[in-house]
C-alpha cells in the first residue's frame, strides 16, 4: 500500500504571483509552439490569443505589479480569489485561465460555496 499524498500547504501572495509570472512565460512558449504547427483549431487559437495578450501584461507588470493586482482582486472578490489554498490553473488545462488573476482552483478540492478551509492570502 502506498503512503498517502502529503497535504498541500497554503501559499503567500508572493508565491502566487510567481506562479502567474511562470504561467505567463509558459503561455508565450506554448503560443510559439502552436504558431509553428498546424494543429490548432480556431477556438483554441482565439483562446490562446487572449491568453497571450494577458500573459504579456503579466510579464510587463512583473512580480511586484502582479502582487498589487492580486491584492486588489482579493479585497474586491474574497472567496477563492483571496484564499491561500487556491492556485492558478495550469497552462495545459486552459491557457486563458492559467493567466487570469481572478480564476483559481482549490488544492483541497473545496467548492467555493461550501468551503470550510478558507485561509486569507498573506504577503
Amino acid at each position: 500500500m502506498s503512503a498517502p499524498l502529503p497535504r498541500p500547504k497554503p501559499i503567500s501572495i508572493r508565491e502566487l504571483a510567481r506562479m502567474y509570472v511562470e504561467n505567463a512565460k509558459k503561455v508565450l512558449e506554448k503560443a510559439q509552439e502552436l504558431a509553428e504547427s498546424s494543429r490548432v483549431s480556431t477556438v483554441n487559437l482565439y483562446k490562446l490569443c487572449s491568453a497571450v495578450r494577458i500573459a504579456g501584461e503579466i510579464i510587463e507588470l512583473g512580480e511586484e505589479g502582479v502582487i498589487k493586482e492580486l491584492l486588489k482582486l482579493s479585497n474586491e472578490f474574497g472567496g477563492c480569489v483571496a484564499c491561500a489554498w487556491s492556485r492558478p490553473f495550469s497552462v495545459d488545462e486552459d491557457p486563458s485561465l492559467a493567466v487570469s488573476l481572478a480564476a483559481r482552483k482549490c488544492v483541497l478540492g473545496e467548492a467555493q460555496d461550501r468551503c470550510r478551509n478558507f485561509k486569507r492570502l498573506e504577503l
